[in-house]
C-alpha cells in the first residue's frame, strides 16, 4: 500500500499516535469524572428541592388536620336534582 492511500493519521509517528491516544484517555477520563460529580450535585440539588417541598406540604397538610379535628362540626347542607325537559336538550 502506497503512503499516499493511507487513511488519515496513519502516516504519523507512533510515538506521536502514542502520546495521543495517551492524552485522549486522560482527557475523557477526566470528562468522565467531572460528569459524574455533576451529576452527582444535581441529584442532590433535586434531593434538597424534593425535602423543602415535602416539608412544606406537610407543614400545609398539618394545619389543616389540626383545624379539622377541632372543628368537630358537621357541615349539612341539602341539594336540589335539576333535570331539564328533553325539548331543553334537542336545541
Amino acid at each position: 500500500m502506497e503512503p499516499h492511500q493511507l487513511p488519515p493519521g496513519a502516516q504519523r509517528n507512533p510515538a506521536q499516535r502514542w502520546l495521543q491516544t495517551a492524552i485522549a484517555a486522560v482527557a475523557g477520563t477526566a470528562l468522565l469524572v467531572l460528569a459524574f460529580f455533576f451529576a452527582l450535585v444535581a441529584l442532590a440539588v433535586v434531593a434538597v428541592l424534593i425535602a423543602v417541598l415535602g416539608a412544606r406540604w406537610w407543614w400545609v397538610t398539618r394545619k389543616a388536620r389540626r383545624a379539622a379535628r377541632a372543628a368537630d362540626d358537621v357541615v349539612e347542607g341539602e341539594y336540589r336534582v335539576v333535570e331539564r325537559d328533553r325539548n331543553e336538550d334537542e336545541r
